[in-house]
């Protein structure tokens, strides 16, 4: 397809996803096309696109792993351990807490530190009351429950490890840096909860021990190499610009060290732990799928279906949206194909509260076009927000309006409304539909699917298709 080969087992796997319906080749084709027409365009650059896809790609890796044996001896480990100890319960705190923005400077994040450790060691003195620096300093100044999995895996490591009524040191999360306070504990938790939380934590907490036993094992596939100088420069100094690993032949040194630990708060050792295991996983993400296994043909179908989604939102469906002249073109062509199975009523009915009200609505709606008559009705007679008549106008098949029915198709006389006793029927019958408005959404539907087939015959007559029947019937026959 335009010069590039489309490998069989992509096809098998485009057919495994239609099991409900029998995907045709046509429909491959057609598919494959419109992704290629979006790489044309660069839709593949597009923020949005390229942030779903990488967060389906992450969410694929993230189930390799999960898959790899380890999780369910790991999560009944941590369910015996857990139950055991307080954190099977809930902690009430308070906490003396700052944040620290993404892209907070060095300058601000010392200035920060040093504030919490002067604050510390004022409470520790027993110089100032806790609650009083809790209402002078905090960003956060209520008290609050801490269960297991809530709060950030260095919070709860802090918590659940401190007696009650004792100040803990300053300490980092991901959302800035705390000094906490137990106030009470309580046992709570079911297994069950426990257990759901935890394979939610296993997964994504970064230094779980599912994760960090399938990091040490993609380390030894991708080659991770320490470079012991650039490492010890880096934890005695806090800072290097030389190179402090090597992975998949790649050098990651100080420098791009210090972009990811901005983001990071933490001990240097902690943000190194922390940057490998990023870079480890990141390495093995782009790698993903690439042996050619069915996760290759999974990540092509995810990424085909967005990009052929954004094409044709983009050439067919925001056309349709506007298009009313193309929309009634198409109908004067084939208006044959919407004849209705029986007669309908184009028309209004009014009920009114006279019958010389009735007379002079009548004789008022003759003179206009049909198309106007709902407006001249709010602007022409029910003026001042009276409402002397109640209209319904639309397109009448037989059973939608019982008023119709008794007029036009004669049928039993309905019940009048009880403060419009007089009641009118003005209209014409149709045997079929005159404008597109008259077909509904029937109409939209077959426009729409013509524009696309003819936008595909001009994709296929751009991007050359040619078929190997040979492999094509080893298909057939799977």
């Amino acid at each position: 397809m335009g010069g590039k080969p489309v490998d069989v087992a992509e096809y098998r796997y485009f057919c495994s996803k239609h099991v409900e319906e029998s995907a045709s080749l046509e429909q491959f084709i057609n598919f494959k096309l419109k992704a290629l027409a979006a790489e044309k365009n660069q839709l593949d650059t597009v923020p949005d696109i390229r942030l779903l896809l990488s967060s389906y790609c992450h969410g694929l890796l993230q189930q390799c792993l999960w898959n790899n044996g380890h999780a369910d001896s790991l999560i009944n480990e941590y369910s015996r351990l857990l139950q055991k100890r307080k954190y099977a319960g809930r902690a009430l705190v308070s906490h003396i807490f700052k944040y620290i923005p993404q892209n907070v400077s060095a300058w601000r994040l010392h200035e920060i530190e040093t504030q919490m450790d002067s604050l510390y060691q004022l409470l520790k003195d027993g110089k100032v009351q806790f609650d009083e620096c809790v209402n002078r300093f905090s960003e956060d100044k209520g008290t609050f429950w801490v269960t297991l999995l809530q709060m950030p895996v260095e919070f709860e490591e802090v918590v659940f490890n401190l007696p009650v009524g004792k100040v803990s040191n300053p300490f980092f999360t991901p959302q800035g840096i705390h000094i906490v306070k137990v106030l009470e504990y309580q046992k709570q938790l079911d297994s069950e909860k426990v257990r759901q939380g935890l394979e939610e934590r296993l997964l994504n907490q970064p230094n779980s021990r599912l994760l960090l036993s399938s990091i040490d094992s993609l380390k030894q596939c991708y080659g991770y190499m320490p470079d012991k100088s650039g490492v010890e420069e880096l934890l005695r100094e806090g800072k290097s610009t030389n190179t402090l690993f090597t992975l998949n032949g790649k050098a990651y040194t100080g420098v791009d060290f210090a972009l990811f630990a901005r983001t990071y708060p933490a001990s240097v050792r902690k943000q190194l732990d922390a940057f490998v295991a990023k870079s480890v996983l990141d390495c093995a993400y782009t790698h993903l799928g690439a042996d050619g296994s069915d996760l290759r043909w999974e990540l092509c179908f995810f990424r085909d279906s967005l990009l052929g989604s954004a094409i044709v939102h983009r050439e067919i469906r925001n056309l349709v949206k506007t298009d009313s002249a193309g929309i009634a073109k198409y109908f004067k062509k084939h208006a044959k194909r919407y004849n209705w199975p029986e007669e309908r009523y184009d028309g209004i009915v009014l009920h009114c509260k006279t019958k010389r009200m009735a007379k002079q609505v009548r004789k008022f709606l003759k003179k206009i076009p049909q198309e106007d008559w709902t407006e001249a009705i709010r602007l022409g007679v029910n003026t001042g927000g009276q409402a002397n008549v109640v209209a319904e106008r639309g397109l009448f098949a037989p059973g939608d309006n019982a008023f119709v029915d008794s007029r036009i198709f004669k049928k039993d006389k309905p019940q009048s409304l009880a403060d419009y006793p007089y009641w009118i029927v003005l209209g014409e019958k149709r045997k079929g539909p005159v404008r597109w408005e008259d077909v509904g959404q029937q109409i939209w539907t077959d426009y729409y699917r013509n524009l696309e087939d003819g936008w595909l015959h001009q994709l296929r007559r751009d991007s050359k298709v040619e078929i190997n029947e040979e492999v094509l019937k080893t298909v057939n026959s799977h």
